[in-house]
């Protein structure tokens, strides 16, 4: 049996720039993608005027201020900037476009009983 050639030079892996965290980056760059979409800052510049933290609009908070805002910010967001029902849920935390539909149709109706 032949027996195995020891060498002393480091493996492969060690001396060439292979990126064992590809998935790391683009998920990155994922993030700091969706920090530059403008829907995302006008939602994070609402917050801050409102006084309800972007975390909480965003994310799964029930308390009844956190909901009436994110409705409210949703059909601002719809309006303003014209975007797709899936793109605006997109913009909410990965939200359900049937999620969105259902809050623009509520603050639609909320204006629509206030004339």
């Amino acid at each position: 049996m032949a027996q195995p050639e020891i060498t002393s030079r480091p493996p492969v892996w060690q001396t060439s720039n292979i990126a064992f965290d590809a998935h790391v980056k683009a998920y990155q760059f994922n993030l700091a993608n969706k920090m530059v979409r403008r829907e995302v800052s006008y939602i994070k510049q609402r917050c801050a005027q409102i006084g309800i933290p972007y975390g909480e609009v965003i994310g799964r908070s029930s308390l009844k201020a956190v909901v009436e805002a994110r409705r409210l910010l949703m059909w601002e967001v719809r309006e303003k900037f014209g975007l797709s029902f899936f793109e605006v849920g997109r913009a909410f935390g990965g939200r359900d476009q049937s999620t969105a539909i259902s809050a623009i149709k509520v603050i639609e109706a909320n204006k629509a009983c206030k004339q």
